[in-house]
Formats: C-alpha cells, structure tokens, sequence
C-alpha cells in the first residue's frame, strides 16, 4: 500500500493455497478510494510506503493496528488478523497537508 496527498493506493493479492488465511496489500496500487475486503480469521500483511510526504497508519476499531509511521522511501509491514467482522476505517495519523482530515479507507472484514 502506497500512502500520498490524500489518499491510500492499495493493490490486494490473495493466497492460491485453500489452506493460506492470508491476504496481502502489495504496492503499486490502483485506486484513490481505497476498500480492502477480507474474511474474519485471515492474516493481513500491509507493506506500508509513503509516496511523498510522512503518513501515518491505523485502524478505528483495531486498537492493535497502529498508530504506524511511515517516511518517504522507507516501507513498513504491518501484520494482523482480522478478528473482528464489520466495517473499519483505516487513516493516516501524521499530519500530511490540507487534505489530511479525508486521508482514510475503508476494511472490511466478512464474517
């Protein structure tokens, strides 16, 4: 996952091993209104990068998860699992510009 002006780029890769409760956020990414979407028991792994300023990370609801820091040309992996099923709101926590209050995406974890 990529973290810029105002907004997270994430590209979500899943495990072909029915066994695997994995589900991987890897760079580059695709979209400025970020959603990952996993199942309740999976292992996140986020590989956090900044693309211009310092961001930071966390997780409403995911006390565990964060708050992280992440400075441009430094990645970050962040690992957890999804225990809790519902619908989360992920945010930078470092002040990054004007457009910080809306920096934030959306996880969702399926029962």
């Amino acid at each position: 996952m990529v973290a810029r002006q105002w907004y997270f780029n994430a590209t979500i890769a899943k495990s072909d091993d029915p066994n695997a409760r994995a589900t991987t956020i890897l760079l580059p990414g695709s979209s400025a209104n970020t959603t990952i979407v996993v199942t309740k028991g999976d292992l996140v792994i986020i590989h956090l990068s900044s693309g211009d300023v310092t961001h930071g990370f966390a997780i409403r609801g995911y006390p565990d998860v964060g708050p992280y820091e992440v400075t441009p040309g430094q990645t970050i992996t962040i690992q957890f699992t999804a225990e809790q099923a519902g619908t989360f709101t992920f945010y930078c926590t470092v002040f990054c510009g004007p457009g910080h209050s809306g920096h934030e995406g959306t996880l969702i974890v399926m029962p």
